[in-house]
């Protein structure tokens, strides 16, 4: 009986999967690259640029002369691409090889590029290293206002450097994370900071044209007035000067000796 699982022998590369027949390994096998299921940057890039094309051009191909541009950028993926799906496979297979590939796309995409340019761009491509998201965007001319309306991901704005993008991506993630914990305490039926700030002693004392403190002292005598009303701990610690009320002091009635007209009681020595 022989099993296949992922290989994690010496000798054998990662990711490689190898044929066991009681116990004895009988050999192993690389999976095809194109078998992954996760999009590599070749195919991020070249989906990106499929898409600046049309947004730019309403005819759906190029039809002016940023066809060298768009082909520059591109090139190096779809070789690679190409290369990749071909890696093990004979020469006979009838598959068509990167260099075909990339020019049907230009006949297809950039059909105003001539012959002599695409095979230019194709060599240059076979040996150049592929551009990273600043340089291809320099050469796209794509801003930061056109790369967040396409959600680009592997080009960058040539209008605002990458530090600068990190910025705005983390501002805007503290905003949605403040949306997602103020939707959060609002099902949990907390109240939202409007209403709380609407019903705040602060907002009182404004409609009142009179400071927090005077506010306090205003409870405070109606507090002596109606001695029947609920004492809250705001109204004792105005009483005995010791300023904001604690939350541990929030449920209790605490006795003030102001408010209730009582005397103390003079300790026994």
């Amino acid at each position: 009986m022989s099993r296949s699982r992922k290989s994690r022998l010496p000798g054998i590369p990662h990711g490689a999967r190898v044929h066991k027949f009681r116990g004895a390994i009988l050999g192993h096998f690389e999976p095809p690259a194109d078998a992954s299921r996760r999009a590599s940057i070749d195919d991020l890039r070249i989906a990106e640029v499929q898409r600046l094309i049309p947004s730019r051009h309403p005819a759906g191909w190029c039809d002016t002369d940023d066809g060298e541009a768009y082909a520059r950028v591109a090139f190096p993926h779809i070789i690679a691409r190409q290369a990749r799906k071909l890696r093990g496979i004979a020469p006979t297979s009838g598959r068509t090889s990167p260099e075909e590939f990339a020019r049907t796309w230009a006949a297809s995409l950039t059909p105003l590029l001539d012959a002599e340019t695409v095979d230019r761009l194709i060599n240059e491509a076979m040996v150049a290293r592929r551009l990273n998201a600043d340089a291809a965007a320099a050469v796209l001319g794509v801003t930061l206002k056109e790369r967040e309306t396409l959600r680009f991901r592997t080009i960058g704005a040539c209008d605002v450097s990458r530090r600068e993008r990190m910025a705005i991506a983390a501002e805007k993630k503290k905003a949605r994370d403040r949306q997602r914990a103020a939707a959060k305490r609002r099902a949990a039926g907390s109240a939202s900071r409007a209403d709380y700030e609407r019903n705040s002693a602060t907002a009182e004392a404004g409609r009142l044209g009179i400071s927090r403190w005077a506010l306090r002292r205003k409870r405070l005598r109606e507090a002596k007035q109606n001695p029947a009303a609920p004492i809250t701990a705001e109204h004792n610690c105005v009483a005995n000067g010791e300023g904001e009320p604690s939350i541990r002091d929030a449920h209790v009635r605490p006795f003030s000796s102001e408010i209730s007209g009582e005397q103390p009681r003079a300790h026994p020595h």
